[in-house]
């Protein structure tokens, strides 16, 4: 957003001042609901063009809380906080460049949530992958210390899943 503001002021200042209420005229004009609010004030203070409320009229950083226009007759007004960045230009004059901040707070809300599910889901799934792997991991047997671990039989008919992937081998060349 701080960037945002400061690159949005910087080329604005590369107008004149005529040209300057020409461009701000028309980059309102042409997105009403746009990412940036501007307000433009003579020298002697009066306003030549732009939407922001006087009060945010100064060099510098600041916020100022505006009503937000519905977007539909049934939606009500809504205070909506803009950050503000005013420069004063060669001529005395004074541009100040507000956004509105809430969609990229928004967003790092969603984001924050977001890392913060997936952690939760990724440690979950790590728990239950750990606890599965400790029920079908060979037990040795105690009667039988050093000697291995205990087999299973496993019924005729069942394959085994840890054998799907060997061809199978005649049983009279097996060497157990």
């Amino acid at each position: 957003m701080v960037g945002t503001l400061q690159t949005e002021t910087a080329t604005l200042q590369a107008e004149d001042r005529g040209a300057l209420v020409a461009e701000i005229d028309r980059r309102m004009k042409a997105a009403p609901d746009g990412t940036f609010l501007y307000l433009l004030l003579d020298a002697q203070g009066r306003r030549l063009t732009g939407t922001i409320p006087s009060r945010a009229a100064h060099p510098g950083w600041g916020e100022v809380v505006m009503c937000e226009h519905p977007h539909t007759p049934t939606d009500p007004e809504r205070p909506e906080r803009l950050a503000t960045l005013g420069t004063r230009l060669a001529d005395g004059s004074l541009l100040v460049v507000a956004t509105d901040g809430y969609d990229v707070d928004k967003l790092g809300g969603h984001m924050i949530r977001f890392t913060i599910l997936w952690a939760v889901a990724i440690t979950l799934l790590a728990l239950a992958g750990i606890r599965g792997r400790a029920r079908t991991a060979p037990v040795p047997d105690a009667g039988q210390a050093g000697q291995g671990l205990v087999t299973v039989p496993i019924k005729a008919g069942v394959s085994s899943p840890a054998a799907a992937p060997y061809p199978e081998v005649p049983p009279a060349s097996r060497a157990c």
